[in-house]
């Protein structure tokens, strides 16, 4: 879990966490408090009092990318699983997704997500393609933008978050991932609750920024990167798989980042 400035939530979030159906032993708890200045410290501490499985890391602030990589470097799990500092997950939900994930060798799997308001009630959810409960490879399952996800920890073990992308950072890591993915399912089963639409107004111009732009120009480069290092594994129906992140990022830069300002130099960046 990244933690930046995340006080008002932030109980409730380790409260859902801790209080699992899960002995303390069974699962760890890595907390990254990523330079938070407001009372975030505070409560962890409260929580580790309790808590034997709580594991905190404290580091200058870098970002939710590097505060994740920071986590993923010291988890031990069989499998890992992240959840942001203002979201939640269901009583008694996690036992039935590690059950899941382990009965059927999975290296990925999607669980529901439900969207929830700042009070926590329920506004909707988040809806797959499709959603039967099939095993496919990563190529043939539908892949999510979230990391809302149980991951084999030795299936990521070399793959981490991009840390010069702004946005889509998550996007990217799942891409890697599918690539790699034998195994991967979803299961309909209650577990995650998004805070949809809790951001602040610096968070919403992210994307119109000269950095964003830039970071979505790396984003393009990684995906090519990606399918010349694998252009003689990979087969024509695998290599247009990355067609539809690659595109749909190129129509996002053009509305969000060129059309709107009819940036002639973005649009000679981009082409």
């Amino acid at each position: 879990m990244p933690i930046y400035n995340a006080e008002k939530f932030l109980r409730a979030s380790l409260h859902r966490v801790c209080n699992q159906d899960l002995m303390h032993s069974d699962y760890e708890i890595i907390l990254i408090n990523d330079g938070s200045k407001d009372a975030s410290a505070k409560i962890i501490a409260e929580f580790q009092k309790d808590y034997s499985n709580i594991i905190l890391v404290n580091q200058k602030n870098k970002g939710v990318s590097a505060a994740r990589n920071a986590g993923l470097d010291i988890a031990t799990g069989d499998y890992i699983t992240f959840v942001d500092a203002d979201d939640e997950i269901f009583p008694d939900s996690l036992q039935q997704q590690i059950d899941y994930a382990t009965a059927n060798n999975l290296d990925l799997l999607y669980p529901k997500i439900t969207y929830i308001d700042a009070e926590g009630n329920i506004t909707g959810e988040f809806i797959m393609d499709s959603d039967k409960e099939e095993i496919l490879d990563g190529f043939h399952h539908q892949r999510r933008g979230y990391i809302v996800a149980f991951y084999r920890r030795a299936l990521i073990q070399n793959i981490r978050f991009n840390i010069n992308l702004p946005i889509a950072e998550d996007s990217l890591f799942n891409i890697e991932v599918h690539a790699i993915a034998k195994r991967c399912s979803y299961n309909n089963l209650d577990y995650y609750r998004y805070r949809k639409g809790i951001v602040s107004s610096s968070q919403n111009t992210i994307p119109k920024t000269e950095k964003a732009f830039l970071g979505l120009i790396e984003f393009l480069h990684c995906i090519n990167k990606i399918v010349k290092k694998n252009k003689n594994n990979f087969s024509e129906q695998q290599i247009r798989y990355y067609d539809r992140p690659y595109f749909v990022t190129i129509l996002m830069m053009l509305q969000v980042n060129i059309i709107p300002t009819i940036s002639i130099s973005r649009f000679q960046i981009l082409k």
